[in-house]
């Protein structure tokens, strides 16, 4: 069974803190089918147990073969995509119809694994795919599908600056380790704010020179390494638009670049 990944447009990190996110799904995807044997792939294993414990099943000498053209740790929801695809290869093979929010729930608890705190929007958009506002309000995660899809006009491009040596993990335990932070506090929760501002601006009249400002908060955050930065130096150089898509990366690269030209 196949599944898509994601591309955040606005709102990297700011989405944690409960302000809005806008993502896309791609069209690049895993693809996961179930065979018997034994794995030691921990995410894979605990997928098992979670469904499971869903369905009351007993689960045993399972293990997958995966194929696909989604990249791997650098921002575009691969951990997501792995266990929708699982869900339901699992649904599949035990005779299940789950609906989308138990989908949903089911890879949200998985990313939880993944990346300790998720804010569900790389969830949210695999499962429900399309163009979404992504939101938690008041503890609950609030899913809307845009039907205005304000990206139609424009070339989209991904470009990669390199894997992380970070996790996701690790990215949002840096942001959250300087919001605690006294001396950054007060700032930080201004960038993340105005990325929020930036989310709702899209969606009510597109303009390219948000993506640019959420790039450039993003910089301020210190989520971007230097080599992610110099390709978007270089691209704004050629009138494209660019930033980071997902949780970014320092010591290194930092994952996918989304580019958006006319």
């Amino acid at each position: 069974m196949k599944a898509y990944g994601k591309a955040i447009i606005t709102g990297e990190h700011s989405v944690v803190y409960g302000y809005p996110a806008l993502a896309m799904r791609l069209p690049l995807y895993r693809e996961i089918k179930l065979v018997t044997g034994f794995t030691d792939n921990k995410l894979f294993l605990n997928i098992l147990d979670i469904f499971a414990k869903k369905f009351a099943l007993q689960i045993s000498n399972i293990s997958f073969v995966e194929s696909g053209n989604l990249p791997i740790g650098s921002g575009l929801g691969s951990s997501a995509a792995f266990a929708a695809a699982t869900c339901k290869a699992l649904a599949r093979k035990f005779k299940l119809k789950i609906s989308q929010a138990e989908l949903f729930d089911l890879v949200q608890e998985s990313e939880q694994f993944a990346h300790g705190n998720p804010s569900g929007v790389d969830a949210a958009t695999v499962v429900y795919g399309g163009l979404i506002k992504f939101q938690k309000v008041a503890g609950q995660m609030k899913i809307t599908k845009l039907k205005n899809n304000f990206l139609a006009n424009y070339k989209i491009e991904l470009i990669n600056s390199g894997q992380p040596l970070e996790t996701t993990k690790d990215m949002v335990e840096l942001v959250a380790k300087k919001m605690e932070n006294p001396a950054f506090a007060g700032r930080m929760q201004k960038y993340l704010q105005a990325i929020g501002q930036i989310s709702e601006a899209i969606i009510n009249n597109f303009d390219l020179k948000l993506i640019s400002q959420n790039q450039k908060l993003l910089e301020k955050i210190g989520v971007v390494g230097k080599k992610a930065k110099e390709i978007i130096k270089q691209l704004s150089k050629k009138g494209v638009v660019a930033k980071i898509t997902g949780a970014g990366g320092v010591k290194s690269g930092s994952g996918m670049i989304i580019s958006l030209c006319t």
